[in-house]
């Protein structure tokens, strides 16, 4: 009954702010934000790319056509300072698992709230058994989601003229904390 648009991808963006906070390397962290909300200043900024704009070493396209589009414009009119934006893209293998992750948390919380506003009754049992349950489906949403959000895409342009491409490095899923895991990409790169 949760609806990707609504629910599932607002708990999505809400995992993701999470595991994106520690990335003090950059000015300011946007995700899920429109082109146009994300300001043209000198400032480096980290922008996480919806669910809708994902990476596939098979198909790139929509993640680089996505990045193209926000270092070219800021809202209607040109951006100047699309060298100061870097990319975090989901894996599209790995998005509907996140999806199927963030439904079950969603139906368990639901459960338990249900149980605590007196609109579902349980025994004591399975009451405490819903909330074992719902506290397994959380603490696997924040793994699940840092295996998801695993591409970083960095704009580059060979000349001031030349055509504007996207280089893509792959994050280490299994290592350090997602903000620390960005920087070392970019410093190694």
């Amino acid at each position: 009954r949760f609806e990707d648009k609504n629910e599932v991808r607002g708990r999505m963006a809400e995992i993701v702010k999470k595991l994106a906070a520690g990335a003090t390397f950059f000015d300011g962290t946007h995700v899920f934000t429109p082109h146009n909300d994300v300001p043209d200043d000198s400032a480096l900024r980290l922008i996480v790319l919806s669910p809708e704009q994902f990476y596939s070493r098979e198909e790139p396209r929509l993640a680089h056509e996505a990045v193209l589009n926000y270092v070219r414009t800021n809202g209607t009119k040109p951006r100047y300072r699309g060298n100061r934006l870097l990319f975090l893209a989901p894996d599209h293998g790995v998005l509907t698992r996140l999806r199927d992750c963030i439904r079950v948390a969603l139906a368990w919380n639901s459960i338990v709230e249900d149980v605590a506003a007196m609109r579902l009754v349980l025994d004591n049992l399975q009451s405490e058994q819903a909330k074992k349950e719902l506290n397994g489906a959380e603490d696997v949403l924040p793994r699940v989601a840092r295996e998801c959000f695993k591409w970083l895409l960095c704009p580059s342009q060979e000349s001031p003229t030349g055509k504007p491409s996207v280089e893509t490095f792959a994050l280490n899923t299994g290592g350090a904390a997602l903000g620390s895991e960005i920087e070392r990409v970019c410093l190694d790169n």
